[in-house]
């Protein structure tokens, strides 16, 4: 899963810059596919289990929250299959691609944290520590490892979000810079920092950009973060070129 989520991050490092988007929602796609079937085999196998014990199910704050993931990953699964096949349809919702992809984004982060949390639920479990030796030091040492690796794949994908966040809203704030410059309106460098940091609510401003987005959404939009970066750079040597006029 983390994977799969981690095919969209902007980091040049952890994907090949040159890999389009339409290929990069097909291996989202595998990946995922591959985790709802694991997770769908396990389900059912402890659910079989705990049933020929004739113990109560989904008691402890493992197996509840477990649930709650479980069936949260096949709403998500859903809705990305949604995204994929019947973008056309989107606009009957009153929404645009961007949006709905940005919400399936965050949710699909918020779901990965909520199963590393599981995952940290189980290692506390009485069953994983009657599976360990009588050891507390080496219990104490495969719990924090395991652990901190789960909280740093959940970070990871938070950032990831942030990075998404950020970069759109530093493009509608340069934007707003250049209709401004036009109409000589007074704005510095200092003002653009502050209005980045403070002004959430221009986040609204993405309408402008959606409504191009969902027009390119039946083709894919081939590699976003890079072209909003490059749309930002080229509204700044414009803003230039008028100032030299």
């Amino acid at each position: 899963m983390f994977q799969a989520i981690n095919i969209f991050s902007t980091d040049d490092t952890s994907r090949s810059p040159s890999l389009p988007r339409r290929k990069q929602i097909f291996i989202h796609s595998l990946l995922q596919l591959g985790t709802i079937i694991c997770s769908i085999i396990a389900f059912t196998a402890i659910y079989l289990r705990k049933e020929q014990g004739n113990r109560p199910h989904f008691t402890s704050w493992h197996g509840f929250i477990g649930l709650i993931a479980f069936v949260w990953s096949l709403l998500q699964a859903l809705c990305g299959l949604f995204l994929t096949i019947f973008q056309r349809y989107i606009r009957s919702i009153g929404l645009t691609y961007a949006q709905l992809r940005m919400y399936h984004a965050t949710s699909g982060v918020v779901l990965f944290t909520v199963s590393c949390f599981v995952l940290v639920l189980g290692l506390a479990s009485n069953w994983f520590k009657n599976k360990m030796p009588n050891n507390t030091i080496l219990y104490s040492v495969i719990f924090y490892l395991l652990t901190s690796s789960m909280l740093f794949l959940a970070h990871k994908c938070v950032e990831q979000i942030f990075e998404m966040n950020s970069t759109q809203l530093f493009f509608h704030i340069r934007r707003l810079s250049v209709i401004m410059t036009k109409y000589h309106v007074d704005w510095n460098s200092s003002q653009q920092y502050c209005l980045l940091h403070t002004s959430l609510p221009l986040m609204n401003m993405k309408k402008l950009i959606d409504n191009k987005d969902s027009i390119k959404s039946d083709g894919y939009d081939e590699l976003p973060h890079m072209r909003i970066k490059a749309n930002a750079s080229t509204d700044e040597k414009g803003m230039h070129r008028k100032e030299q006029l």
